[in-house]
């Protein structure tokens, strides 16, 4: 018996083997960042010999005044144009998929079927071909971002809150000075938000000048049925998200507060604009990224949220034209740091990165002040912290879920910028154009943290309340602003940021799916016990019970 045992113990380890390590062989699916972990957006651009990646889109930048359309249709938003009349030979038509035109910035962005080698350029009728200043390969974006932790009891702890003071202790309650505004509208640049969440619906921006399916595009913006945003991946106008990370990123900003269900947003009274730039796996194009931002312009939006980012890419005159655009809109460009931990002043991340005054740029903190492990840093090109682990928020279909990343940290500065924009409306002050004047508050106002010194410009991590008391005569004792540096000059020095305790309170009813899962994410450095189970149960539990299984077997075949 003791022979026959052993001839089949190589069969039986290998079985159990496989019980004790069920996911071997198999690519993991995590959430994005925290279930859904997909936390950060990640402009990725993948490796030149990877045939899936190779771009179908080129961008055209016109010089100003140039191109076959009447310079009338500026105020437009982009818009669809024929093929027929842009490319002059016509053998091509059957290899293009669609041409646009964004007017504010003289771009154009042509979409072949396939990959293929074709010289695009070459076939602009003159009135286009002449006018173009530059030409550029359209770059992909996507989420990315850490595993999730395992959940526990206080996963509906929105912890962040009241370490920003933006709910209560340790200092002061930005929600006494402002919960928010209608009048203020934060863009969401992602994939997408669902907005039939119980806890977002009633704070969609919807567009005052169009008529919900009637098929007319009533504003004549280039869009049919655009009425919470529009979807630039796919080009329509449904901006629901199908993937989970921009509805985080949402409810981070401008979750309904009490309202029975959920958790609440930094700024849970301002309206939220979806634009959908990313598609379900949370990869989309750059020229996705720059319609969106051509979109909140037109529209109105005062803030947008950023959470994509990537290496440094190519310089992108398209890109830096919509940038002129938002500069002189005075709208706020608020952009995640990026999760590679890398030094950003050394490798700098795109967009976030960028010499651009109008942009703020954020990295990720944990509960205790620390520099999230995966956070990127750099300081003189990164200029604020804010929380950015475990962060509890909305997720699609009225869930919830945890994430951690600099992605949550960015709709977090985002929604206090939301704030302080709406105490200037209290106020009785216009609040168009005051994206700089709203990022210099947020900089002057931060808890200077020694660890943080050598990571940011400022030092510090965001304070809600103390911005908020900046601009509101009625705020209690209101701080005196900190110091704020130039990114040549940044010395931060001060004593830590006082430690508020964490409130554990009961677990909300809001339901939270353990099992959903998201696209594989980019750049993962959790271990594997950190994983999200589909089932929610604890993988230690799991490989512990499949070990004691592999023994007995070894025992069985040894006897």
């Amino acid at each position: 018996m003791r022979q026959a045992a052993a001839h089949y113990l190589p069969i039986l380890s290998l079985v159990s083997l496989l019980l004790v390590f069920p996911n071997a062989g198999q690519k993991v699916k995590i959430g994005v960042v925290d279930d859904i972990s997909a936390d950060f957006v990640d402009i990725t651009i993948p490796p030149t010999e990877d045939t899936d990646s190779k771009s179908n889109r080129v961008l055209f930048t016109l010089k100003e005044g140039e191109g076959k359309i009447s310079v009338s249709n500026k105020g437009q938003g982009c818009t669809a144009l024929d093929p027929k009349d842009v490319l002059c030979d016509h053998g091509l038509l059957e290899k293009i998929e669609s041409v646009q035109w964004c007017p504010r910035t003289n771009v154009l962005v042509v979409k072949s079927a396939a990959a293929a080698d074709v010289d695009i350029q070459a076939c602009l009728c003159a009135d286009y071909g002449e006018a173009v200043l530059f030409m550029e390969t359209d770059y992909k974006v996507k989420v990315s971002a850490e595993t999730p932790p395992t959940l526990d009891p206080y996963i509906f702890n929105q912890w962040h809150l009241s370490k920003v003071s933006a709910s209560g202790p340790p200092q002061g309650n930005a929600w006494d000075i402002s919960q928010g505004t209608e009048e203020v509208i934060v863009a969401v640049i992602d994939t997408g938000v669902d907005y039939n969440h119980r806890d977002l619906a009633s704070n969609m921006w919807i567009n005052p000048g169009e008529i919900p399916g009637n098929g007319i595009d009533d504003d004549e913006n280039g869009h049919v049925d655009d009425v919470y945003g529009v979807d630039f991946e796919n080009v329509d106008s449904d901006p629901m998200d199908d993937q989970g990370h921009g509805t985080h990123c949402a409810g981070v900003i401008a979750a309904v507060k009490d309202n029975g269900v959920g958790g609440a947003g930094i700024a849970p009274n301002v309206k939220i604009m979806a634009l959908k730039a990313m598609d379900e796996r949370g990869e989309g194009f750059l020229s996705s990224v720059i319609s969106a931002v051509e979109y909140s312009l037109e529209m109105g939006a005062h803030i947008t949220s950023n959470s994509f980012g990537a290496p440094l890419i190519p310089p992108s005159p398209a890109f830096t034209r919509v940038l002129n655009a938002v500069e002189a809109s005075g709208q706020l460009y608020v952009a995640a740091a990026g999760n590679d931990g890398r030094d950003a002043d050394k490798e700098p991340e795109f967009p976030a990165s960028l010499d651009r005054d109008i942009i703020l740029s954020v990295t990720s903190t944990d509960e205790e002040d620390n520099l999230s492990r995966f956070s990127n840093f750099g300081k003189d090109s990164i200029d604020i912290a804010a929380p950015g682990e475990r962060i509890l928020s909305t997720a699609p279909n009225g869930k919830l879920a945890v994430l951690s990343g600099t992605s949550t940290s960015t709709p977090m500065v985002a929604g206090t910028a939301a704030l302080i924009l709406s105490a200037m409306a209290s106020n009785g002050e216009d609040i168009n154009g005051r994206g700089l004047e709203v990022k210099k508050l947020i900089l002057e106002s931060v808890d200077v943290v020694p660890g943080l010194a050598q990571a940011t410009l400022t030092g510090g991590r965001l304070n809600s309340w103390r911005a908020l008391s900046l601009v509101s005569p009625d705020a209690a004792n209101p701080p005196e602003p900190a110091p704020i540096q130039s990114r040549q000059t940044t010395d931060p020095s001060s004593a830590p940021a006082p430690q508020p305790e964490v409130d554990t309170t009961q677990p909300h009813p809001m339901e939270i799916d353990p099992g959903r899962k998201m696209m594989p994410m980019m750049n993962v450095r959790a271990p594997p016990a950190d994983i999200l189970m589909e089932s929610g149960q604890d993988s230690n539990q799991n490989q512990s019970t499949s070990l004691l299984v592999f023994v007995a077997l070894v025992v069985v075949a040894l006897a």
